[in-house]
């Protein structure tokens, strides 16, 4: 679809030159669609956004689409069908559902995109946590039959596929097989171990008695108390000795009777960290715990989803529009490139969500997404919370009056003129920058927004005539 959206008319045509020049977003004539809206507490940030969205939705049709991350639940334009994410609500999306394309997708990418996106987190796994997670989920999908030599496999029904919940049962499992299973005999091997250097060191201490004794020598019967209490009598020590052999003899013939796929062994060695593999569970259970990472979609009765995220703390807030996105961006891919806009992707509060990391998906976006329709709406306080990649690639950057302290990384970051930013009055006059198709870089420009425009030319005209 091709979109566009009147903000207003050039304020310097108007004042000086007497003429009515509209400023009008067209996502067929600028090098892609995507827009900066940035403005602090009052300047009307919401307000435009909402004027844009109420304009896009009149496009949408069964082949587009319009996402919105609301966390501040006022976002929820007429058109919008609006879902509340939180534990109560239940509604939620699986990250373990694999990727089906032959190119992009399998087990090893989606176990990937998983470690990334736990990563993006404010604590990130280890070196060992991320292995030990690699292996796990790979013999949770084995377990399920889905496998990365087996590209059939990917295609497994949904309800059939893991969850982070079957992750966290799968390591709890992992963790008393190696604790009750091999670790227990090692255990007992160890205390074995210990058991018969006592009884040699205990006969060897009574035979030097012995012969001492038969020679007519004294004999040193000076025997630490530590020593005695660990050796104890020699019978006692055999006796235990005895029983604890026997006691291992029983679970090894239990563990040899339970092999059943060759591969115990290799479980052991992959799982016999009980550290990493409870932190894993602590952890997965962490992320669990939101409600909103599981096999129950919310019900979206419109291609205008407004997804109210405002419950969810900060990292869950990250978790869930990073999977959102992620799911989105693989979606326009898969269905090739395309110059007409088919998703429209609005995050409200958006410097929440950005990193200056080039693998960052919002930067990925920015980058890559016109050529799949992908079209990124972004508010925020500040133009100076972005990357770098992000503000080269945004054609429409729109400044609604950013706090003075701002200002100088304004002009330095964006190449305004300081005068842009002093004449710019909320909810009045903005500063407005366009890359349009064919065009060199341009200048930002005063705006006299649609709903002050009648007022405006009023007043100019009154002051001609006076």
């Amino acid at each position: 679809m091709r979109l566009q959206h009147k903000f207003g008319i050039d304020q310097y045509a108007a004042k000086q030159q007497g003429k009515t020049t509209e400023v009008i977003y067209d996502s067929d004539a600028m090098i892609n669609p995507h827009v900066l809206l940035a403005g602090s507490t009052g300047t009307g940030k919401s307000h435009q956004l909402r004027e844009l969205l109420d304009r896009a939705s009149m496009y949408i049709d069964g082949d587009s689409s319009i996402d919105i991350f609301d966390v501040h639940a006022e976002l929820d334009i007429g058109q919008a069908s609006v879902v509340k994410y939180s534990a109560q609500t239940g509604y939620g999306y699986n990250p373990l559902i694999i990727n089906p394309d032959v190119h992009s997708g399998g087990v090893l990418n989606s176990i990937n995109n998983f470690i990334r996106l736990v990563n993006t987190t404010t604590v990130q796994l280890g070196t060992k946590q991320q292995a030990t997670l690699r292996y796990l989920m790979i013999d949770l999908y084995a377990e399920r039959g889905i496998t990365e030599d087996n590209v059939r496999s990917w295609r497994m029904a949904y309800e059939k596929q893991p969850s982070i919940q079957d992750l966290i049962d799968f390591t709890r499992t992992k963790v008393l097989t190696t604790q009750f299973g091999t670790d227990s005999i090692a255990t007992n091997v160890q205390s074995i171990t210990r058991l018969v250097k006592g009884i040699r060191r205990s006969k060897l201490h009574e035979a030097a008695r012995q012969k001492l004794s038969v020679q007519g020598h004294a004999v040193n019967e000076d025997l630490s108390a530590e020593e005695a209490a660990d050796q104890g009598s020699v019978e006692e020590m055999e006796s235990q000795l005895d029983k604890l052999n026997e006691k291992t003899e029983n679970m090894f013939q239990l563990f040899l009777k339970g092999l059943k796929t060759g591969d115990e062994l290799d479980v052991f060695f992959k799982y016999n960290n009980k550290e990493v593999m409870m932190s894993l569970v602590e952890r997965l259970t962490t992320i669990n715990s939101a409600g909103i990472f599981n096999h129950n979609p919310p019900p979206f009765d419109s291609n205008v989803r407004c997804h109210e995220i405002m419950s969810l703390g900060d990292d869950f807030q990250k978790l869930f529009v990073y999977m959102r996105l992620e799911a989105i961006f693989r979606e326009a891919r898969d269905r090739g490139h395309t110059s007409e806009i088919r998703y429209i992707v609005v995050l409200d509060e958006a410097h929440k969500f950005f990193k200056d990391e080039s693998d960052n998906i919002i930067n990925i976006i920015a980058k890559e997404g016109r050529k799949f329709g992908i079209a990124l709406w972004c508010a925020s306080q500040s133009p100076t919370h972005f990357s770098e990649e992000f503000l080269i690639n945004t054609a429409c950057i729109v400044l609604l009056g950013i706090h003075s302290s701002y200002w100088d990384m304004a002009v330095k970051r964006l190449r305004i003129k300081l005068d842009n930013l002093k004449w710019t009055k909320p909810k009045k006059v903005v500063s407005i920058k366009m890359q349009l198709k064919g065009a060199s870089d341009p200048q930002f420009r005063s705006v006299v927004l649609a709903s002050y425009e009648s007022e405006f030319l009023a007043e100019i005209a009154q002051g001609r005539a006076a």
